[in-house]
């Protein structure tokens, strides 16, 4: 199984299906597509190619900090915030680590490597995989060096509001517990939080946030994202570290040019404000299917008809759909599977293929 969801460079050889007529549900990119904005800048810019990125990256740590409100000083950008992860754990290299699961695969993947002894604090179908606020604190009590959150969480879309998550930041602060707070999804819940929510966790020195311009702004194949710490001495270990130029120029033009393209980003948040919508309410109406409430741009869905999650990847994908088998997540089976929430027509496509299955 495909680690993180299908691969559509498999299913085209396969079952011989182009690419272009492959729907991929398993990838939370968003549908709007790349922006045009974008598109005319690289075009326009070709010749930046043939020189070096700076690589200090002042004018995109620059157009960053203006998007989020705080200074340069405390924002470090990577190739996607998977880079980010691994290098934290591998500078950090905490003893011991508490993840809220299911969660991404990679940070475990990244703990590990750095010889982290890995526990996880487990949400709950029962609650909606919301977590137990008084609960996690009384785990974190037991000293764990890090805490690991994804917010909104994937794959469950679980969305923590912010007041709940400066509680669990200012419980870990007190005992010297850092946090990881990944926001790779954020702009999906509320782009005028993403923009400015920066400012609550400024007086705390252990939280180390991340973001991806990935999968927002629909660029995983140029690879961004960003981390803000006002932990200097931290920073300076991240600067020490890193190798160096891993942000092309056109991530870097990519980054300062889609943080203020303010078109792109209310078009998106209606498009797929809709799509989630109506995608949600069809699926609840599937008597086979169990979607919980989705706060980002997909849903986890627990199937409850005789057939498993490979059974139905592979039912799809004969019929160029790719799903998300989410059976390798942390306390989830194979009961279980991820939509993202895609454009009107694709979600019709998948919604009339779920309705021959039943």
């Amino acid at each position: 199984m495909d680690a993180h969801g299908g691969n559509i460079y498999k299913l085209e050889k396969e079952f011989n299906i182009s690419k272009e007529d492959i729907v991929d549900f398993s990838s939370n990119i968003n549908p709007l597509g790349i922006s045009e904005k974008l598109k005319n800048e690289i075009i326009n810019n070709m010749d930046i190619l043939q020189y070096y990125p700076d690589p200090e990256y002042n004018d995109l740590k620059s157009a960053i900090a203006r998007y989020i409100g705080d200074d340069t000083d405390h924002i470090f950008v990577g190739n996607g915030a998977v880079e980010l992860i691994f290098l934290y754990a591998r500078i950090l290299k905490p003893e011991t680590a508490l993840i809220l699961s299911p969660g991404f695969i990679e940070y475990s993947l990244a703990l590990n490597h750095a010889g982290t002894k890995i526990a996880h604090y487990r949400l709950n179908e029962k609650d909606n995989f919301y977590p137990d606020i008084q609960g996690l604190k009384k785990e974190m009590e037991k000293g764990y060096e890090l805490i690991v959150i994804c917010n909104p969480n994937n794959p469950t879309s679980m969305f923590i509001e912010p007041e709940a998550v400066l509680e669990i930041i200012s419980f870990a602060d007190k005992r010297n517990q850092r946090v990881l707070l990944d926001e790779s999804f954020i702009e999906f819940v509320d782009p005028a939080y993403a923009s400015s929510n920066i400012s609550l966790f400024k007086k705390y020195r252990n939280v180390f946030l991340l973001r991806s311009l990935t999968k927002f702004f629909a660029i995983p194949g140029l690879r961004l994202g960003y981390a803000v710490s006002h932990d200097s001495g931290f920073m300076k270990s991240l600067k020490k570290y890193r190798e160096p130029w891993t942000v092309n120029q056109f991530a870097d033009l990519a980054g300062r040019t889609l943080l203020k393209d303010k078109d792109y980003i209310s078009n998106s948040v209606e498009l797929v404000s809709k799509e989630k919508a109506f995608l949600y309410s069809a699926l609840s109406a599937v008597e086979w299917l169990k979607p919980f409430e989705p706060f980002a741009n997909f849903m986890l869905v627990k199937l409850q008809a005789d057939l498993t999650s490979a059974d139905l990847k592979g039912i799809l994908q004969k019929q160029g759909i790719l799903i998300r088998d989410a059976s390798n997540f942390k306390f989830l089976n194979n009961k279980f599977v991820r939509f993202a929430v895609k454009n009107r027509k694709c979600n019709e496509k998948l919604l009339n293929a779920l309705s021959n299955i039943g």
